[in-house]
């Protein structure tokens, strides 16, 4: 699918982000909850949405986040937030982050509109 050809319509399911005891990210659960919810019959999934826990997560966390939405969404489009950081320059710099997501991931090519990295399965 292309930039072109991406269909905005539908669905988005926003992803939440659980946490262990100790505040840190429980990766393994989100994982398997990322996989559910593209089972659900939404057809976008917002990872790392500007709400909520977001801005309390760490760049690298909001990566790894995204990161692992495009590896576990079995296909349904994974539409990340690359505009958190607090200054102009820092959100570039998080929008080059995020890029790299998609060229992580054979599955997934990346453009990026207006501050927002929206990734497309290929």
């Amino acid at each position: 699918m292309s930039v072109k050809e991406f269909n905005n319509r539908g669905v988005y399911s926003l992803l939440l982000t659980p946490f262990n005891e100790d505040r840190s990210i429980n990766f393994e659960t989100y994982k398997k909850y990322v996989e559910w919810q593209s089972r659900q019959g939404a057809q976008h999934l917002f990872a790392c949405c500007g709400s909520s826990e977001m801005t309390t997560l760490t760049l690298d966390e909001r990566v790894q986040l995204a990161k692992l939405a495009v590896e576990h969404a079995n296909g349904v489009s994974v539409v990340a937030t690359a505009n958190l950081e607090p200054t102009w320059h820092a959100q570039v710099e998080e929008i080059k982050r995020a890029l790299t997501v998609s060229f992580s991931s054979p599955r997934a090519t990346a453009a990026t509109t207006k501050g927002s990295l929206h990734i497309f399965p290929s």
